[in-house]
């Protein structure tokens, strides 16, 4: 049985004390979904992306080429995830310029896609994996290795005010209410559905490519 999923924001609290620590305070900027948006000193904009497992998971608006991504938008992702999968401890996150994010996925894409995978070819999940899976989208953990933040964090610490202070004013007004949403993104049901067919398939994770069509 798998261990239970760290919740997504205490992944989100411990990148945020990483960059704190590092001289990079962040601030929340407003949405209007659940994109966890942040804005640093000099002006340049973040957005935060946590998975409880090594995978990044972009969901893109269509199949062809130039399709937009939903990590697009901000200068910088954030990408924060256990050192174990779904264990609670110390993170390892990665601070990564959004066009080489960007660059990175489009490039694993096609090349998957030029491996002539069976696919009916709307495939709008475009998946990065930091494991080394002997794929194009693999190894990410050592392609990105300059990108990780040296500063460590524990999802075990307690809540700092680094955490309190990089929330904007709706963010204090649902913790006050008690009305923190719990919902998932649609990030978390791509990534918890490839985990539950890799289990039941014994097909390896990184081979699953799950497509995503709403409305229309």
């Amino acid at each position: 049985m798998k261990a239970p999923r760290i919740p997504s924001e205490i992944l989100r609290d411990s990148a945020l004390r990483q960059m704190e620590s590092g001289g990079m305070t962040l601030e929340r900027l407003p949405s209007k979904s659940r994109a966890m948006l942040y804005r640093m000193e000099n002006g340049k904009t973040v957005r935060i992306r946590t998975t409880n497992d090594p995978i990044l998971i972009v969901v893109a608006d269509s199949a062809g080429p130039g399709a937009g991504l939903n990590i697009e938008g901000t200068d910088h992702l954030l990408i924060v995830m256990p050192e174990t999968p779904r264990t609670h401890g110390p993170v390892r996150t990665y601070f990564v310029p959004t066009d080489v994010a960007v660059a990175a996925v489009r490039k694993s894409h096609q090349e998957w896609l030029d491996s002539t995978p069976n696919t009916k070819g709307d495939n709008k999940t475009w998946n990065i994996w930091f494991e080394d899976t002997g794929r194009p989208s693999g190894n990410f953990q050592n392609i990105w290795a300059e990108y990780v933040l040296p500063n460590s964090a524990n999802t075990e610490e307690e809540s700092s005010p680094t955490a309190n202070s990089s929330k904007n004013a709706s963010d204090e007004k649902e913790a006050a209410s008690g009305a923190v949403s719990k919902q998932q993104t649609v990030a978390d049901v791509i990534e918890e559905a490839t985990q539950k067919i890799s289990k039941l398939t014994g097909v390896s994770k990184e081979t699953i490519k799950i497509e995503v069509k709403i409305g229309g």
